[in-house]
């Protein structure tokens, strides 16, 4: 064995422990590089218009009881829906915060505003760590969170145009709707609360 051959073989374990090593951080880093992007672009949102048709499905809220997708949104009227996962930390926390931030910016006129935060991780998201999380959140009684069995939530996502295969490039988006005869508001991004409220007052009544 010529000296060549034996660095090579020392060198080995070396160069395939750095490759092991670089291709788990670059794992780990695509698993949040989407939020990441996204939270670099906060504040940075649009708003249109859009349609949907609410699917006729039920959920259940964060006391476990069953809600009917299609009536509740057709009798809570106004309201404005997100839609997060518990153990988020990155963007769900600002949709959280910016819901929170928006019903104080809108002062009395909030207590007519629902607001709905649909989970998308249904397998962890149980009734119960959403009640937990309601609470740890000091969420106010028309703040109603919904989660349901997978295929049930998928549905719900793909009707609003917000599924993603993966929960970790969840696109952050607030749908306002005002009126029955009117079609809905959709901010995408990561608008403050500031931005929610004068979206809702420019397309409501108030």
């Amino acid at each position: 064995m010529n000296k060549f051959s034996f660095f090579l073989i020392l060198l080995l374990p070396a160069v395939f422990s750095c490759s092991h090593s670089m291709h788990g951080s670059m794992n780990h880093e695509m698993d949040h590089s989407a939020h990441k992007a996204m939270m670099e672009k906060k504040n940075s949102h649009s708003v249109s218009n859009a349609s949907y048709q609410v699917p006729d499905v039920v959920l259940l809220n964060q006391e476990g009881n069953k809600i009917n997708l299609k009536e509740f949104l057709e009798n809570n009227e106004p309201y404005a829906l997100n839609f997060i996962f518990t153990t988020c930390t990155t963007i769900c926390p600002i949709l959280t915060a910016s819901f929170s931030h928006m019903q104080r910016e809108l002062g009395e006129d909030a207590n007519d505003l629902q607001l709905i935060s649909v989970t998308i991780d249904p397998e962890y998201d149980t009734p119960a760590v959403l009640r937990n999380y309601s609470q740890k959140v000091r969420a106010t009684r028309n703040w109603t969170f919904l989660t349901g069995d997978y295929e049930t939530i998928v549905a719900v996502e793909k009707a609003f145009d917000a599924y993603t295969s993966n929960k970790m490039d969840h696109h952050p988006s607030y749908i306002f709707k005002t009126e029955a005869d009117q079609d809905w508001v959709r901010v995408d991004g990561l608008a403050s609360g500031s931005d929610l409220a004068e979206v809702f007052q420019l397309n409501s009544l108030f």
